[in-house]
């Protein structure tokens, strides 16, 4: 996922941003603190800009602890950022990871439990706390 620095220039940052697999830049600090985000749209600004000044500041944010299954009701946004209480940026989940992860979770249990009651049952689940991350 790539990353840049308020004082960097779009310019410097375009070729990182469209030689990935993502459409934005997380803006963070010396500390990976989560400052903002620069969308592919913005790229069309005059590359010595620096990022602070056509950056998205504030971008939502997960935390790491978050079940599954709350995460993939709370709308349908194809992409989650994950940090700390604090702000430190831990990575990024894709929803459709996500999707994956639950769904695998939640049919390995209703094997398991099947395997031991001796045929389907109901069974309710509670959503692992499994993300992709990556930074």
């Amino acid at each position: 996922m790539p990353t840049c620095g308020l004082h960097n220039r779009v310019g410097a940052v375009r070729a990182q941003i469209e030689e990935s697999s993502y459409d934005f830049c997380l803006v963070v600090n010396e500390r990976k603190i989560l400052l903002g985000r620069l969308r592919r749209e913005s790229l069309h600004a005059d590359p010595t800009v620096s990022i602070e000044e056509v950056m998205e500041a504030d971008p939502s944010t997960i935390r790491p602890n978050r079940p599954l299954d709350a995460l993939l009701s709370s709308g349908r946004a194809p992409m989650f950022v994950i940090t700390t209480p604090h702000g430190r940026l831990l990575g990024v989940l894709r929803r459709g990871d996500a999707e994956r992860a639950h769904g695998s979770a939640a049919s390995a249990a209703e094997k398991h439990c099947s395997a031991r009651m001796g045929g389907p049952h109901t069974l309710q689940t509670h959503a692992n706390h499994t993300y992709s991350m990556f930074t």
